[in-house]
């Protein structure tokens, strides 16, 4: 596989186009205050990270990703700090 130097383009193209809207409709939401738009924030991120996992995963060859207990600690303990 050829690699690929130049796809940062198009990822920073789409991920700046998608701040501009995420932007504009969190202008709509002024009377949530600093909690609910950080919650529109991520709420808001999350479909993309799942298309995202999803094309990695389809058009790149690698193993599929496992979790041990040991990552779930080292995530319990970030979550928690």
């Amino acid at each position: 596989m050829a690699p690929v130097w130049w796809l940062w383009i198009p990822i920073t193209l789409v991920a700046s186009s998608a701040q501009t809207i995420r932007n504009a409709t969190q202008r709509h939401l002024q009377e949530l205050g600093t909690l609910g738009a950080t919650f529109v924030r991520f709420a808001f991120a999350i479909p993309f990270a799942v298309v995202w996992f999803v094309l990695l995963g389809i058009f790149i060859d690698t193993p599929q990703l496992s979790f041990s207990s040991t990552y779930f600690a080292w995530l319990s303990l970030g979550a928690l700090s």
